[in-house]
């Protein structure tokens, strides 16, 4: 750890010898004791930056004392400088002192470094590790000097409650709650605590009443968190008021109080959206309850943020309009949320199944083909998700792109098709088809920008008309429409392309001689037999159609 003093005073008292250290319980000057007692009442309400100057002046006055000194750290820990005050309780036992203070002081900054882990989504054994020693350090130093060391009960009971070391967390919180009976961090730990012995008690039949005495005191302490709160405008205390509205949802849950725990999951929307996990909610409410507990989440939350919406309540709201087929409305609420949240891009998937419902199939194309422009992992993902009906809706769609000339776009659903099924040759054909047209469009401009998304199509097209081959190496109709993408456009290869359009011809032949054909498959061949034998002539007299 790093030796850099947090103050001039700190530093100051390092230059003292070991012996200059006195016990911190030692009495203090009255005049040193009151900013002391002025610095923690302080620290208490969450102001560490306003207590740490008054701080520095006790430890001034006291001749950079450890019993003064600890409350400098503290205050450190409480401004979130937990290295700094790891450090500081490092030199103080390094300096002689020991004791309760120490373990006070190394309890509490190894609680807020776990707590700080788990605010910035860090996983692993480092979060447990922390709380347990915490658990360990604060357990001493509350039972050594509990008046001393008061607000230690807290993070007690939060590290006791992380550590399921519940008993002595219970009686941790039980005794924060009586110290600060108007908290809100109190009686939420106490319910969180008391509902994990409800959990553990409730799987033994032997303890169901002893589990419904938990069940219980937890509610209360929830509901004590949810009035001490009050109508909070801080985002942090709001924070805390829509955590308690949630834990009492998962309490009621237990119980199977549906009615009660959706109020309680869109009583926590109303203050803070962001605590609520929306698929643990989709999975216990029916799509109707679901949209009225988010709807009315969402009216509270506009009224707590005037002239504000939130794009996740209004996109959640938009998916269970769809799933209730009001696809209408599930537009207007998809396109709200995509003003909100540009970057989640399969929205758009949802904007385009909601325009096809209502039968608006070019506005649905224009929707999956951007979203396949813009994230075509994304858009896999999505159709995949329901395969055959998506891909029934994906055929339906390229043949309103046929229709519309919209081949580009054609071809990018094609591509979603193939990307969900990658074995299908006759989709792959597609590709290579659309992907060709599209740059058959291109073929008279001049444009710089269209040469180049020209050559980008015929290359695509080719890589369609190879996979579709690779699957079905001896379809005429594939190496006859194959051959022509690199004879006609891409200029390339030649020989390779006689030898498919004479592999073709051949192969035509040798399909046409079957009596069992369907209708279909022999006007395609008969297609590919004529078409292979006039571009094998054009090809063998240097015409390469342009």
């Amino acid at each position: 750890m790093s030796t850099t003093p947090t103050t001039l005073a700190a530093i100051a008292c390092l230059a003292l010898p070991a012996a200059a250290y006195q016990a911190v319980s030692a009495p203090c000057p009255d005049e040193v004791a009151e900013l002391v007692r002025r610095g923690r009442e302080l620290i208490a309400a969450d102001k560490a930056d306003e207590a740490f100057p008054i701080l520095e002046r006790a430890l001034a006055k006291d001749g950079g004392r450890a019993r003064t000194r600890v409350w400098l750290i503290r205050c450190d820990i409480g401004r979130g400088r937990l290295n700094d005050a790891l450090d500081a309780t490092d030199e103080l036992a390094a300096g002689g002192e020991q004791g309760p203070a120490l373990d006070y002081l190394h309890g509490l900054a190894l609680c807020a470094r776990a707590q700080e882990y788990i605010a910035q989504g860090v996983a692993g054994q480092m979060i447990e590790m922390n709380f347990r020693d915490a658990f360990a350090f604060l357990r001493a130093a509350t039972e050594a000097e509990p008046e001393t060391f008061a607000d230690a009960f807290l993070p007690l009971a939060q590290a006791g409650w992380y550590a399921q070391e519940l008993p002595v967390a219970r009686a941790a919180a039980e005794k924060a709650v009586a110290l600060r009976p108007r908290g809100v961090d109190e009686p939420y730990t106490l319910g969180r605590v008391a509902l994990s012995q409800f959990v553990v008690a409730n799987a033994d039949e032997v303890r169901r009443a002893e589990a419904d005495l938990h069940w219980s005191a937890a509610e209360a302490a929830f509901q004590a968190a949810v009035r001490n709160a009050g109508r909070p405008t801080e985002p942090a205390a709001r924070t805390r008021l829509a955590r308690a509205h949630l834990q009492i949802a998962h309490a009621l849950q237990w119980k199977q109080r549906r009615e009660q725990t959706l109020r309680s999951y869109a009583d926590a929307l109303a203050w803070d959206p962001g605590v609520v996990d929306f698929g643990a909610l989709w999975q216990i409410a029916p799509p109707a309850e679901f949209e009225q507990c988010v709807a009315g989440g969402l009216r509270a939350w506009r009224q707590h943020n005037p002239g504000q919406t939130h794009g996740t309540m209004v996109w959640w709201l938009g998916y269970a309009r769809f799933v209730l087929r009001r696809y209408e409305q599930a537009e207007q609420d998809f396109l709200a949320a995509l003003e909100l949240l540009p970057d989640y891009l399969a929205t758009h998937w949802y904007i385009g199944l909601s325009r096809y419902h209502q039968q608006d199939f070019q506005g649905a194309i224009d929707s999956l083909a951007l979203l396949f422009s813009e994230d075509p992992e994304t858009a896999l993902a999505m159709a995949g998700a329901d395969r055959a009906l998506n891909l029934s809706i994906l055929g339906y769609l390229v043949g309103q792109c046929e229709q519309a000339g919209r081949k580009a776009d054609a071809a990018r659903l094609c591509e979603i098709h193939v990307g969900v099924d990658p074995e299908d040759a006759l989709w792959w054909s597609y590709v290579g088809l659309f992907w060709r047209d599209a740059g058959d469009l291109l073929r008279s401009s001049t444009e710089a920008a269209d040469v180049e998304a020209r050559e980008r199509h015929w290359e695509r097209a080719w890589e369609g008309y190879s996979r579709a081959l690779s699957i079905e190496p001896d379809n005429p109709a594939y190496l006859n429409d194959g051959a022509v993408v690199l004879h006609y456009n891409l200029r390339r290869e030649l020989d390779r392309a006689r030898a498919m359009y004479v592999r073709a011809h051949e192969r035509a032949l040798e399909e046409l001689a079957r009596d069992d054909l369907s209708d279909d498959l022999r006007r395609l061949y008969e297609t590919a037999k004529r078409d292979s034998a006039d571009n094998l002539r054009r090809l063998d007299a240097g015409d390469s159609g342009r």
